[in-house]
């Protein structure tokens, strides 16, 4: 075999290789990063899925960002209300902001 062959091969091999999955699956493994890439590979190829959005919100969540997972989940929420992980995930992340607030000591504005 030669250098450029197996180069073509393992070129070929390549996206077999490539971590993939559902994204629910990385999260419930405790992959929010893998999870994240997923959901957004997914909203490329269906814009207007709101379950996907609601788990790229889910892992944003997962990853420590409380006040964009709190925006997309509530959209989410206000699209399909019937959607039980985007308002579970929406209670999580109020809950979250609210924990972060008053820890830093800005618990006294209106929400």
């Amino acid at each position: 075999m030669t250098p450029g062959s197996r180069l073509g091969a393992l070129l070929l091999l390549a996206p077999l290789l490539a971590p993939r999955g559902d994204g629910w699956d990385f999260l419930k493994q405790g992959k929010p990063t893998f999870a994240r890439t997923a959901f957004q590979n997914q909203l490329k190829r269906t814009p207007d899925d709101v379950h996907a959005r609601a788990g790229l919100a889910q892992a944003e969540l997962a990853l420590g960002n409380a006040d964009g997972a709190c925006e997309m989940l509530l959209a989410c929420v206000q699209k399909d209300g019937k959607d039980a992980s985007a308002r579970l995930g929406l209670a999580r992340a109020f809950l979250m902001r609210a924990r972060s607030r008053v820890a830093i000591g800005r618990g006294e504005e209106e929400e």
